[in-house]
């Protein structure tokens, strides 16, 4: 599997863009500000049908114009493909795989995977759960399309049930129809609960050995999953539907009192351990990165073993926040993934063992010079 061609049109600070993309490394270079992350933007766009930058996609309309169009093409299951988006100002993007019309985002899902490794997923151990409950989607959301569903009707129904509970802090009788809620509230939830934790399950099973090999066998690296609506994470069906339905019934006058639902994998979290102790709390900022880095490198092994095929790999701007011995192992790791990489220069990338690849300088929303590296002398490989 690997991407082909990217065409732009008034995406960003693009007015028109039309680049071959290296079936090994790309590397996209220019000063800040340039356009190299809106690259790798519309590249996961294409992928996931929107966005890791923002939720609302009119931002991604070029100032002073009235649409954007989106074009790929990659090569997947032995064929070429195609993804088209159009958006058009205040109205529903338009989203096309090879030419047919899709109806609902979780239909694109999985036609092309994509892995991002940003500099926010370097915080994944340090950040809040908001962070890592994205980490989890996003990557779960790579291999299934029906988690999407579920995900996204269970936000539906979410919002439905702060809004009723917002309304009830005035009119109490509103709550006689709260059960309604709750019952397609735990429908959905208990069905992401389900393949979150099924997800991290195979997930932490590649991560300890990838930890393992990463740190010479001194640190030993556990991932768990965190759900409040039972004591301890069990793949119990009928004992999550009802902890969930308690929880919601034992939580309700505080949830009526702050307007929102408490309880839910809304709120659940990852557990992660290094050594045995909490990684956020005893670990230093260095251990808590390598923790990252071998999460971030072990999706790429898992999504391979599920679908038999490497993902597509976007590195924007990852490199500069590494140090050497991390950057080394990235790079060793990424080897024979098609991969884009954003930087401002080729400073700490071992070119040697990237080659071939394709070097494009950016700058103000246009390609400046594209070259293709067949061999870089080993005095050149770490400029």
């Amino acid at each position: 599997m690997h991407i082909k061609r990217v065409e732009l049109t008034n995406y960003r600070n693009y007015n028109k863009l039309a680049l071959d993309i290296h079936q090994n490394a790309n590397v996209i270079i220019g000063d800040n500000a340039q356009g190299k992350t809106n690259l790798l933007e519309a590249l996961f766009f294409a992928a996931f049908g929107k966005s890791f930058r923002t939720s609302k996609d009119q931002e991604l309309i070029k100032d002073e114009e009235v649409y954007f169009k989106l074009h790929l093409d990659f090569f997947k299951n032995n064929r070429d493909q195609t993804i088209d988006l159009i958006l058009k100002q205040d109205k529903a993007k338009q989203i096309l795989l090879n030419g047919v019309p899709l109806k609902k985002i979780s239909e694109l899902i999985g036609s092309l995977n994509v892995v991002l490794f940003s500099p926010e997923d370097l915080r994944l151990i340090k950040g809040g759960p908001a962070e890592r409950r994205k980490f989890i989607d996003r990557e779960i959301s790579n291999l299934n399309r029906m988690y999407m569903d579920n995900l996204i009707n269970y936000h539906k129904i979410l919002n439905h049930r702060n809004k009723l509970l917002k309304s009830a802090q005035f009119r109490k009788s509103l709550l006689d129809t709260i059960d309604v809620w709750d019952e397609q509230l735990v429908h959905y939830g208990v069905k992401v609960i389900m393949k979150r934790m099924d997800f991290i399950k195979k997930l932490s099973e590649v991560t300890a050995t990838t930890h393992l090999e990463i740190t010479d066998g001194k640190e030993i690296l556990e991932i768990d999953y965190f759900t409040g609506m039972i004591e301890q994470s069990s793949f119990d069906y009928d004992r999550i539907v009802y902890g969930f339905k308690e929880k919601l019934k034992s939580c309700i006058d505080k949830d009526v009192k702050y307007g929102f639902t408490s309880v839910g994998p809304h709120k659940d979290d990852l557990i992660i351990k290094i050594n045995g102790q909490d990684a956020r709390k005893y670990s230093s900022q260095g251990q808590q990165r390598t923790a990252a880095l071998s999460m971030k490198l072990s999706e790429i092994t898992l999504i391979q073993n599920e679908l038999g095929e490497r993902p597509i790999l976007l590195l924007d701007d990852v490199m500069s926040e590494l140090d050497l011995t991390r950057r080394q192992m990235l790079m060793h790791a990424i080897k024979g993934l098609q991969t884009i990489i954003t930087t401002t220069d080729l400073t700490g990338l071992d070119q040697d063992q990237m080659a071939p690849f394709q070097v494009v300088e950016i700058e103000k929303g246009a390609v400046l010079t594209c070259r293709e590296v067949q061999h870089v002398d080993e005095s050149q490989s770490r400029l």
